[in-house]
Order: C-alpha cells, then sequence, then structure tokens
C-alpha cells in the first residue's frame, strides 16, 4: 500500500497506544508486529519507523519509550484524590472495594480530562497509587472515604482547640 501523508498521524497513535498497552516501552521488533497486526500489515517497517517520534528512540539500547512527560503527567496529576472522594462521597457508605474504585477513577479520570488513554492499567495504576493513605484499610479490600474531623464543636459551634474535645470542655460548660 503506499504510504500517504495523513498515514503519518494514524501511525503515530498506533505507536502511541501500542506502547502505553505495554508500559511505555516495547523493543523495536515488538512494536512493529502489534501495529502490523493491529492494521492487517497495511504499513512497512520503514514507514513505521519514519513516525516514530525521535525523543521515543534511545541510543543506548534497542527500546522504544513513551517520553517520561507523558507517564509522569498520569501519575502526578493532583486530582486523584479528588477524583476519588468525590467517587467514594456518592457511595452508600463512603466504601468500594478497591478494583471498583480504580475503574470508576479511571473512567472519571477520561471524562474530565477529554481523553481516552489506550491504557487503562496504566491509569488505574496511577489512580492507585495517589489514593490517600487514610482512605485504605487494612482489615479488607474496601476503600473509605474518611470525613475530615469537625474544626468546630458540635455541641456549640465554637472553634476547636488542641485540647478541646466534646467529653471535655464542651461536656462540662453544658453540664455547669
Amino acid at each position: 500500500m503506499a504510504f500517504a501523508a495523513h498515514s503519518t498521524s494514524v501511525i503515530k497513535s498506533l505507536i502511541d497506544e501500542s506502547l502505553s498497552k505495554s508500559g511505555g516501552c516495547q523493543t523495536w521488533p515488538e512494536l512493529c508486529k502489534s501495529i502490523m497486526a493491529q492494521e492487517a500489515g497495511c504499513w512497512e517497517m520503514h514507514d513505521i519507523l519514519s513516525c516514530v517520534p525521535v525523543e521515543y528512540l534511545s541510543s543506548a539500547d534497542h527500546f522504544v519509550r513513551l517520553p517520561p512527560t507523558t507517564i509522569d503527567a498520569l501519575a502526578t496529576w493532583n486530582g486523584w484524590a479528588h477524583v476519588a472522594e468525590e467517587v467514594l462521597r456518592q457511595q452508600p457508605g463512603g466504601a468500594l472495594p478497591i478494583c471498583r474504585l480504580q475503574d470508576a477513577m479511571v473512567a472519571r479520570y477520561q471524562s474530565l480530562v477529554g481523553l481516552s488513554v489506550a491504557d487503562v492499567a496504566l491509569l488505574g495504576a496511577c489512580a492507585l497509587a495517589n489514593l490517600p493513605s487514610s482512605y485504605l484499610s487494612r482489615k479488607d479490600k474496601f476503600v473509605r472515604w474518611r470525613r475530615p474531623r469537625a474544626r468546630t464543636c458540635t455541641v456549640f459551634g465554637t472553634p476547636r482547640t488542641n485540647q478541646c474535645s466534646i467529653s471535655c470542655r464542651c461536656r462540662k460548660r453544658r453540664l455547669g
């Protein structure tokens, strides 16, 4: 098949998809096989090579890699904790099994960012890596949303101090 200019973007997206499915790194032959298998041999190896961005290639080894910024952007996105809270707050009791939470966080990320990343496993790993540790349980498989502690007294509505608790000052004021 003759190589057309518009095919460059198609091959580039197939390269990105194949690399993200494999965790961001593949050998050159693996990458070619993957792309040729997806497109039933529509392109020659030199067509694929001509579409690989230079920043994906390494002079140190034979691997083709996604640039670090793509993976780092997912891993360091500062919205993961907010997405987890949002998903958990919608659940009865504020809890979900970790696998269902991961799926919900990935779906929410894709809807927020408007991006359909091919590697859902990579997105899921990034989501779980950024869960606040206070949400996790050592006793079961559930992730629970922890409500922040009240900064005001629930009885009098006054600001709490470090020593204040309902069992001490507030109770004494109410009884006295």
